[in-house]
Order: structure tokens, then sequence, then C-alpha cells
């Protein structure tokens, strides 16, 4: 399986900022090309939001990302236009991620996934 597919679990505080409201929120799992997020906040597809995370061993700022799903108390972003740099700290965090992956396969913590669908999809 490729980096491109694979998503990381993690949690780490996160503030988002829409056209009306800054919130904070908590991300939940991470990819190269997104994130989902859970936060009491309601959003709407297709809405754009900026991110800064706190990622565990750096700060990370997506100047444009656009929420793709919706559930209650979650929301899924992609990632547009990362800026090289950006995409490097991400590619990193996902690494790191992977290389402190629990050796069971069917652990309840397991921190990759794989991404058979578009992670991006509406789940309307």
């Amino acid at each position: 399986m490729t980096l491109r597919r694979l998503r990381v679990l993690l949690r780490c505080p996160a503030i988002f900022q829409t056209d009306w409201y800054i919130a904070e929120g908590e991300v939940t799992n991470l990819s190269l090309w997104g994130c989902a997020i859970e936060t009491p906040r309601c959003l709407i597809p297709g809405e754009y939001v900026r991110l800064h995370m706190l990622l565990p061993e750096q700060n990370l700022r997506i100047d444009v990302g656009k929420v793709r799903w919706v559930e209650p108390y979650r929301f899924g972003v992609e990632f547009l236009n990362v800026p090289n740099d950006q995409h490097l700290q991400i590619t990193r965090t996902v690494k790191a991620s992977l290389m402190h992956e629990p050796q069971a396969g069917n652990s309840p913590v397991r921190r990759a996934m794989s991404l058979e669908a578009d992670p991006f999809a509406d789940r309307s």
C-alpha cells in the first residue's frame, strides 16, 4: 500500500476558521490530502476553511481546505493548494505515525487505515 492511500489515526488540537467564525476541534485522523476533525460546530459541505493543527512535533497551517463531508460533531477536510514545505510536514507526520504503529494487526489502537474509498466523498 502506498503512503498516498494511508490515513493515520491521531489526536491533536486544531483551530479552524470559516468566513463566519473561528472555532476549535480535534483532528482525529490525517492523510497526505486531508483530515477529519471532531467539533460541536456545524459546517456545510463545500465550505472553505483555514486550519491550524497542533501536530505532535510541530504546528501546521493549511490556508485553504474544503469541507467534503459532515457528520454530527465531525467533518472531513480536503487540503487544497498546499505549499511544498507544508506537504513535507504532513508527510513526515504520517510516516512517523506509521513507524509507531502497534504490531498486532487487529489491535483496537491500529493507527494505519486503508483508503479504499474516496476519503473526501460525500457521506450524506
